[in-house]
Parts: C-alpha cells; structure tokens; sequence
C-alpha cells in the first residue's frame, strides 16, 4: 500500500512536468495514463504488483481525498464574487441536478431497458461534475474571473445536491417504491442536510478563525488546526448530524478563506496557501490515477451501445439546464452566451460519479452502472477535456481583459527600462566587453520599441479616456489595499476597520472595472446605523443594559480609526498618483480627474478628523501616542531581524527580543475608549444654574448621571417615544427637529452646556422633538427617578428646567403655527 502509493505520487511528479510541456491538462493526463497502468499491471505483475494491487474505494474518496479537494478550493475561492454570482451557481447546483437526474432518467428509460428508478439513480451520479482539468486550464489561460467562478461554484455545490439525490434514489430502490410521501420527504431531506451542513462548517470554520485572531499560534500548529478542521467538519456533518459533509467542509473553507485570511500573518497566509496547494495536488494526483487504473477497457467495450445512450442523455440534459435555467435568475447581469456554451461543455464528470457508482449496495444494475459511470467519465475527461481549450480560443475568452494587457504591457516596458539604466555598470564593473554590452542595449531598445508600438495601438484602437480613467482608479485602489494589508498586520488598524475599507475598494474596483463607476460609502453609512439600533436593542435587555455606553463609545473611536485609515490611504495615493500614471501612461486630463476625486475624499477624512480632536482631543493623542510607539517598535524589531540575519546576534536572544516586542506591539493595537469618558463635573460647572451650587452637593448630583456616547448621526430621543431621562450635552453638537404634518423641520443646534429632553419629565408627555447627533458627542443621562432627588434637594434647578421647557414649547408651537399658516 505505502510503495504503491509513493509509485504514484513519482508518476504524478512526472506526469506534470511532462503535461507542463506538452500542454495537456494534468488530469487528462493522470487517467490516461492509470488506464495504461492498469493494463500494464496485468500483464507484468511482479513489476507493477504494488501499484496494480491498489483499488479505489468510495470512502478513500468520499472522506480521504474530497475534503481536501472541497477545502481547499472554497479557501482560495473569492468569496464576494461567488455572492455576486450565487443565483446562476445555486441554480446549476440544486435545480440543475434534478433536472439533469430527471432528464438522463428519462431518456435512459425510453432508450434503454432500465426501469425508471434505476435510471434516475444514474441521472443523479452522472449529474455530479469535477470539471478540474477546465478550472486549471481557465486559470492558465486568464479566463474571465467570472466564467471561473461559475463552473468552480457550481462544481463546489453540486457535488453535494448528487450525492443527497443519490442517496435518496437508492433507499426508495431498497424500499421497493415510491410514494408522493417518499419524494415529499426526499424533498425535504435534501433542504435539511443542506442547510444543516453548510451552517455547521459556518460555525465551525469562524470558531477556528477566532482562536487564530485571539491567539498567536506556531504555523505548524496552524496548519494543523486548519487540516483537522477540513476533515473534521466533514466527519461531523456526515456522522454525528447525518448532515452534507460537502457542504460542511465548504463553508469551513469559506469561512476560513475570508473572515480567517485576516487573523494571520501574510507569511503564514502564503503558507497556508502553499500547503493546501500541495495537498490538493496529491489528491488529484491519487484521484485521477485510480480512476484511470479501475477503468476496464474490456466492461467498456461491451456496454458501448447504452453507453452512447449516457453520453446523448448527459448532453441533453446539461444543455437545457444550462441553457434553460441560468437565464431564469441572471436577468440583471446577464450571463454570457458564450460563457454559457463553455459551461455546457466544461460539465466533466470524475471522482465523484466514481464514487458513488463504488458505494452502492448489490443490486441487479450495480455492474453495470460501474462500467456506465467509468465509460462517461472516461468521455468526458478527454473528449471535453481535451476540446475545451480550442472553445475557449473560438470564443476568444482566453484573451486577458483591456485593462490587464495594458498594465503587462506597461509593467513589461517599465522593468525594460529599469534594466537598460543598468547596463552601464556592466561595463564599468569590467566584467563585460563594450561590444557584448552595445550588443545587449540594441537588443533591449528593439524590444522596449516593440513595446510602445503596442501600446500605440492599443490606444488607437481600444483604449478611450474612458479607459484610461478607470486603469489609473483600479491602480490607485490597489495601492490602498496594499497599505490597508500592511497597516492590518502591523496593528495600526483593527480588523472591523480593515474589512470594511476592503470591502468599499472590492465594490468600487467592481464598479470601476465594470460599470465604469463608483459605489460611494453607502455601505459604511449602513454599519452606523446597524450599530445604532443594536446599542438601542442593548440597552433595553436588563442584564446587558451595562455594554450599550460600551458600544457606543466603541463606535465612536472605530469611526475614528476608520476615518484616520481613509486620510492616510487617500494621502498616499495622492504622494504616488504620478508615478501610478507615468507607470499606465495616462493622459494628464485624467490624472486632474482623478487627483480632484482623492482631494475630496482626503479633504473630507481630514474634517471628520479635526472636528473629532476638537471635540476629544484625549483620546486623539493617546492614538497618536500609541501609532508612534508603534512605529518605533516595529523599527526595532525590523533592526534586530537584520541582526539576526547578518549574524551580528545569536539567534536565541534575538528571537526572544522580538517575542518582548511582538507583546508590546499586541498592547498596542486598538483603541483606548476610556479617553472618550468625561468627567461630570467638567459638564456641569457649563451649565448656568449648577454653577453656584456647593462642591459637596455638585458631588452628589455628578454622582447620578450617566455617561452617553453619540457617534455621528446616532437618533438619541425620537419624537413620539416616551422619556425617562434628561441630557447633557459634554462635547458634540446635537440637532432638535420636530415633525408634524407638513414634514420634519428643525428647530435648535445644541452645543455643549446645553440640555434636552426635559419637557417629556416635567409634563410627563411623549417625547414631542428628535434629537439627533450631528458630530459625535459625549453626553450624560439623567434619569428622571435621580432628577426627582436632585429637584427635591435643589428647587432651583426645577425651576431653571421648567423656564427652559416652557420658553422651548412656546418655540415649537409658535413653529406649529407658521407651518399651519403657510399651508393655509
């Protein structure tokens, strides 16, 4: 077992370098040459006999080499184009598969002597796709991202909807009939073991990515964690909640490949990357080989008539689920016909059909279906396999999008030009003759002409301003990310901060790049107003009542933090805009645009800002105190790790020097929100009828209120609530709008000294005025059972409060009845 093995890992080796030279997809490769394997092991056993005697099994599939597979394509699987595209996926995945088993059924019981269960059983096994070969010559060949994502997605999900159908066939055939309660209960079933599946490798998968971002763990350990994870939640699903395993082991990847990627270290990202990579090479490599090794040449040869029945069913049915479905739910964004045509013909069969064919129980048809199933994958992977390259080309989807060619081309020209600047010192280090030297430049000069002739007729021909605008925005945004990435794991920004900037550049660069437009921050104005109503949520639950002044001064400094991202991504594209448009060639009229749009960003980043340190100026230099201790720390680790490498330091010292460093740094990062706090009695002595009060007593009344954080735009009272409390206003500026019939209007901007929400306690009336934050501010809440205590000791103060309260609703009413007079 363990010498056939290490045989076949040798071969696979092999086999991908000579595919890489040749040019034939790596699969392709791997099958036909188990099938000549196979053969050759029965005709020289004694040579081939460890390799001949291994036998592939369901379960060396299903829970040895799949999960691997599964894990690590939804790791590397770009998480938000597969939601962009999840309506054409999810339909190919679970409608698709049963139409495709009723389709095959059905012709397969009309051409064919198979009855009608057992043809659907084989309509759902070969309604499995692994179309491998095509993904990797897709990737090889820069096929559109989206093309990619859809024969991928739709590959990650089908795979579970086969077997589910699969499974449920088989025990209605051990049942002996079916009954509209059985295809009932089928129905539902395949919703559970979904959806129960996917929820279960969800929790799992952000589980294993939390205790990555609270904990600093070796690589190993890690790597480690993350293998057991990808087995481990499809064994849970399979075995403990009867559940996809599937389906299971996706979502863990998924989650691990987005939420997960940013706990770790660029390095051991690249790491995990790596490892995965690899594994999933292995397991293709056994996957492949021993599919092409269980091939019987002579079983195929004798079921060739209902195999061309398979081949004509799959056909037919893959083209009217393709052709027939996707256009039902990509109405809005249209999928291409051409991509279309490519998904039709990409729908290879492999390892899984295999697999379930393996696991079924003896019955009357199992032989058969084995050599069915064998015959159609064979078809697949090198007919289709073998012709999808040349579709591709047909259909010119191998040609890299404008913007790409552009940038290569440009980016080629650029190291050009760099490497011309160094040919003098060939000659000058006396290692090169002048002639070898001249020989090289006139090479490189050819070249670099050839270059700008192409990029000349690119811009004749296919480039507008259009174009140019949206090449220097998609730099620029790549620059962003960039920093954000670096900022991230050098703990100047939290991850909240990080994802959300990520994902403002993820839905620009998909508007820039298609739609030639930009998606502005509607989603960050969408985060505050969610946070608003959970603090609001918060405070109502008796026991958690505590964490609402927590949040919203959380709020208040991740705002901050956000803001101060924005002001130093904007600024740095605006250092390097020029070098990004001399590096694309850009006209100088767009840069002028483009320069114009970052000057509006940075310029309003850097008001947010100033108005935040006018209004909290503590907390603003404690963040400029810890960013530089920061910066002076990741210097020193940076300077020992030269040490280190110089061998000007031991090894051993160094390394525990940059463990001192690294748990400093970890002190570092965030926010302190207790700067935000400020102390009542700085608030109360603005207040006019407070300030003659006693220090003992001035005591006893800050004693009483509350501490209330307002990020920017926050509702505090809403009009028509009823009110318990009274507010203070410490820092910020609040706005008091009233609404009546005509519309709301504004009435007051309150500024810090002032109060409000009084009339609501003194009249015990509904709240008959909004008051919302229009900077973020510091307030205190009084309630009104601790404003009664105060009142009851100082009558002054109710009656300062109640002169307030009556002059503000003679405002109001007044405002009333000018808004009843214009409408009269």
């Amino acid at each position: 077992m363990i010498i056939g093995t290490c045989l076949l890992l040798l071969f696979a080796s092999i086999l991908l370098t000579l595919a890489n030279k040749i040019h034939i997809p790596f699969t392709i490769l791997l099958v036909l040459f188990g099938v000549g394997l196979s053969w050759l092991g029965t005709r020289f056993p004694d040579i081939l006999g460890p390799v001949h005697q291994l036998r592939i099994s369901p379960d060396i599939i299903l829970f040895l080499l799949l999960p691997t597979l599964i894990f690590e394509s939804a790791y590397s699987l770009n998480g938000r184009l597969l939601a962009k595209n999840l309506g054409p996926v999810l339909m190919l995945a679970i409608p698709g598969v049963l139409v495709s088993t009723f389709i095959i059924g059905a012709i397969l019981t009309l051409a064919t002597p198979l009855p009608i269960v057992p043809a659907l059983l084989l309509g759902a096994i070969l309604s499995a796709t692994d179309p491998v070969s095509v993904i990797a010559l897709f990737k090889q060949l820069g096929a559109p991202a989206r093309l990619t994502m859809l024969v991928e997605g739709e590959s990650l999900l089908n795979d579970a909807s086969s077997i589910v159908v699969a499974r449920i066939l088989m025990g209605l055939i051990v049942a002996g009939s079916i009954t509209f309660q059985s295809v009932g209960k089928g129905a539902v079933d395949l919703v559970v073991i979904f959806a129960a599946g996917f929820a279960a490798g969800w929790v799992l998968g952000m589980c294993v990515a939390w205790v990555f971002g609270k904990t600093k763990l070796d690589s190993f350990v890690q790597i480690t964690i993350t293998t057991i994870l990808a087995y481990g939640s499809y064994i849970f699903a399979e075995k403990v909640l009867h559940a996809s395993g599937i389906m299971a082991t996706m979502a863990a990847g998924l989650a691990m490949g987005g939420w997960g990627k940013e706990k770790v270290t660029p390095s051991i990202q690249e790491y995990l990357e790596h490892f995965w990579g690899y594994m999933a090479f292995v397991a293709n490599a056994l996957l492949f080989l021993l599919v092409g090794m269980r091939v019987n040449l002579g079983e195929l040869s004798g079921a060739v008539g209902s195999l061309v029945w398979v081949y004509i069913a799959m056909l037919v049915s893959r083209a009217l689920v393709v052709y027939g479905l996707i256009p039902l739910v990509s109405r809005k964004e249209k999928v291409d016909l051409r991509y279309q045509t490519i998904i039709f013909w990409g729908g290879l069969r492999g390892g899984i059909a295999i697999a379930l064919a393996l696991s079924l129980p003896a019955f009357e048809h199992t032989e058969n279906f084995l050599a069915l199933v064998m015959g159609a994958v064979l078809c697949t992977l090198v007919f289709h396999g073998l012709t999808i390259e040349p579709l591709l080309k047909f259909f010119k989807l191998d040609v890299p999008p404008l913007a790409d060619r552009f940038t290569g081309i440009q980016g080629r020209l650029s190291a050009l030009k760099h490497a011309a600047r160094h040919m003098t010192d060939l000659v000058s280090g006396g290692l090169f003759s002048g002639s070898l030297t001249e020989k090289m430049r006139k090479e490189s000069e050819t070249e670099i002409a050839r270059l700008h002739l192409d990029l000349t007729s690119l811009r004749k021909t296919e480039i507008g301003p259009g174009d140019e605008c949206s090449m220097l925005f998609l730099a620029a945004f790549a620059e962003e990310k960039a920093l954000f990435i670096d900022m991230l794991h050098k703990g100047h920004i939290t991850e909240p901060t990080f994802r959300e900037h990520s994902q403002l550049l993820t839905l620009n660069t998909d508007a820039v790049r298609y739609n030639r437009e930009l998606e502005g921050n509607a989603q960050v104005t969408f985060q505050k107003k969610r946070r608003g109503r959970l603090a609001r949520i918060v405070v109502k639950v008796p026991l958690l009542s505590r964490y609402a002044e927590q949040m919203r001064m959380q709020g208040i400094s991740t705002d901050y933090e956000k803001t101060w991202a924005r002001y130093k991504s904007t600024s740095q594209v605006l250092g390097h805009l020029d070098h990004l448009a001399d590096l694309n060639a850009i006209s100088d009229n767009v840069v002028e645009n483009v320069r114009h749009r970052y000057l509006q960003w940075n310029e309003a980043a850097k008001k947010e800002l100033d108005e935040v340190a006018g209004l909290f100026p503590e907390f603003v230099v404690d963040m400029q105190e810890r960013f530089g201790r920061r910066l002076l720390l990741i210097a020193e680790a940076e300077s020992i790790e030269q040490q280190q490498v110089q061998g000007l330091m031991p090894k051993g010292i160094a390394e525990k020097i940059k463990e001192s460093i690294e748990h400093r740094l970890d002190s570092l990062k965030g926010q302190s929100v207790q700067k935000l706090v400020i102390d009542p009695s700085e608030l109360l002595r603005k207040v006019p009828f407070f300030r003659d009060i006693p220090q003992a007593e001035f005591t006893a009344i800050s004693a009483h209120m509350r501490p209330y954080s307002a990020p920017e735009n926050e509702t505090i009272i809403r009009q028509g609530a009823p009110g318990d409390s009274l507010f203070l206003i410490a820092r910020g500026v609040v706005r008091i709008s009233h609404k009546d019939k005509d519309g709301e209007r504004d009435i007051a901007s309150l500024v810090a000294g002032d109060f409000f929400g009084e009339m609501a306690l003194l009249l015990h009336e509904p709240r008959n005025a909004t008051a919302r934050a229009i900077t973020p501010s510091a307030l205190y809440e009084l309630k009104r059972a601790d404003l009664d205590t105060v009142c009851a000791a100082y009558p002054v103060i109710h009656e300062a409060l109640k002169t307030v309260s009556d002059r503000r609703k003679i405002e109001i009413d007044k405002a009333q009845a000018a808004s009843d007079g214009e409408t009269r």
